[in-house]
């Protein structure tokens, strides 16, 4: 087993904790995430974020389906949840992708 060196060691990513090490790697520093499970941890794959993402999109078609309220017509309006979800999930994956190579820092 060989010795690694890093600047900081992050442990968990969740949501709060995924910005650190983004930061510290852009400013050149060599760093170490600890993650029990996947990159980002709960929040950032199967609780809030995802939540989030799923809500957004169920109140978009609630305001659009009240839009004749508004003076607005929009016609029908339905949810192809096939999209939702692969909208959900692929933002999990953003997320997790950032912490993997974070935009504007090289591998030393």
């Amino acid at each position: 087993m060989t010795d690694e060196h890093y600047d900081a060691i992050v442990i968990g990513t969740s949501q709060g904790g995924r910005f650190l090490p983004v930061e510290l790697a852009k400013a050149g520093q060599r760093v170490a995430l600890v993650e029990r499970d996947q990159l980002g941890g709960v929040c950032v794959n199967t609780g809030c974020t995802p939540t989030k993402t799923m809500v957004a999109s169920a109140r978009l078609a609630s305001q659009a389906r009240r839009g004749a309220e508004y003076g607005v017509r929009t016609g029908p309006v339905s949810v192809d949840l096939a999209v939702v979800r692969e909208r959900k999930t692929g933002h999990g994956r953003r997320r997790a992708a950032e912490l993997r190579e974070p935009p504007g820092a090289g591998r030393a």
